[in-house]
């Protein structure tokens, strides 16, 4: 969908390469741009080393270079597709940008969207498996069957009645006041005892809604629950705050209602039968932090639930088109 909207593009089945070559170069951006990584962080002095001597600036060549030619293949597509994209709305603005700013500024958004989303959902499966049988699971799954019945998917329009889904997701804080200077530690902030509860380590969906609620089978008035109203530190702050925190949001509620309408999850088993064990403070390094590989095992919960899929799974050659020439008209009217 990012693709889609920025160079009205996606990755079909043919393209794996492509869509590896971006996720690789992802990985690797998230992974060299964490600050203190390299001795020059600390000692800035150090850049003015040749580049014999300052390997970083070979990694560091190396990574624009793959970026450059990802975001200018990525850009040509855009201009050559029929309808509406983004890449053709930055062409067509009135700021006096290169084609290599543009096709970068486009191209970083693309890359946000590629990587925080699929990290959080990692995160989900580590969660649902670590933290599911404290009930927050079957309540959603209980709440799901009650707006959404067995007989369809999940959709946006029932999401003012899924407020609990959206909980599962939301990274909150606490009230900053005016004036502070911030710099945003989100792990702590996510973990205020007050605002989360005594165990704010555990993955209580409970603690984003604004009625504490206890994760029960008989709960008649969670499809009506609200979410507190806190600021989601998770993208950012201020003017600086992420740009695609809409769409972010939106495609986790999705993902994720989806997911547990149709799913239940297990951890997976070695070929002896013995269940795999997860840990959550093993995560990768980066300014964006993921698990650590893992497999799950995924059940459908009913036989309907494989029909949908079944039906509605393969939407490859969805044309979207029309969609994004409404978005164009929005915008212009």
């Amino acid at each position: 969908m990012t693709f889609k909207l920025l160079n009205q593009f996606i990755f079909r089945r043919t393209d794996r390469n492509s869509l590896k070559d971006a996720v690789r170069i992802e990985e690797e951006f998230v992974t060299k741009g964490q600050v203190g990584r390299y001795l020059v962080d600390s000692f800035p002095a150090l850049n003015y080393l040749p580049s014999a001597v300052a390997p970083w600036k070979k990694e560091a060549e190396d990574l624009f270079q793959h970026q450059y030619n990802l975001h200018m293949s990525n850009l040509e597509k855009g201009k050559k597709n029929l309808g509406w994209n983004f890449t053709k709305h930055i062409l067509a603005s009135k700021e006096q940008m290169s084609l290599t700013e543009i096709a970068f500024d486009v191209g970083l958004l693309a890359d946000a969207g590629l990587e925080t989303s699929t990290i959080a959902m990692c995160w989900f499966g580590v969660a649902r498996v670590l933290y599911g049988k404290q009930g927050w699971i079957a309540k959603a799954q209980r709440i799901l069957d009650e707006v959404v019945g067995r007989d369809r998917l999940p959709t946006f329009a029932d999401r003012p009645q899924l407020a609990f889904i959206d909980a599962i997701y939301k990274h909150m804080g606490y009230s900053i006041p005016a004036g502070s200077i911030v710099v945003g530690n989100h792990f702590a902030i996510t973990r205020e005892e007050s605002v989360f509860g005594p165990n704010p380590n555990d993955f209580i969906p409970n603690g984003w809604m604004d009625k504490d609620e206890s994760i029960s089978e008989k709960d008649d008035a969670a499809a009506n629950a609200k979410l507190k109203d806190l600021p989601q530190t998770g993208f950012g702050f201020g003017r600086r705050v992420c740009t695609g925190r809409n769409i972010a949001r939106n495609s986790l509620f999705i993902i994720l209602s989806r997911l547990l309408w149709a799913f239940n999850v297990e951890c997976a088993v070695t070929s002896a039968g013995e269940s795999l064990t997860l840990d959550d403070l093993e995560c990768t390094e980066g300014f964006a932090t993921a698990p650590q590989h893992y497999n799950l095992k995924l059940k459908l919960r009913d036989d309907k639930a494989r029909q949908l899929i079944d039906e509605t799974g393969d939407n490859w050659d969805v044309d979207l088109a029309p969609t994004l020439d409404q978005i164009a008209a929005k915008r212009a009217g």
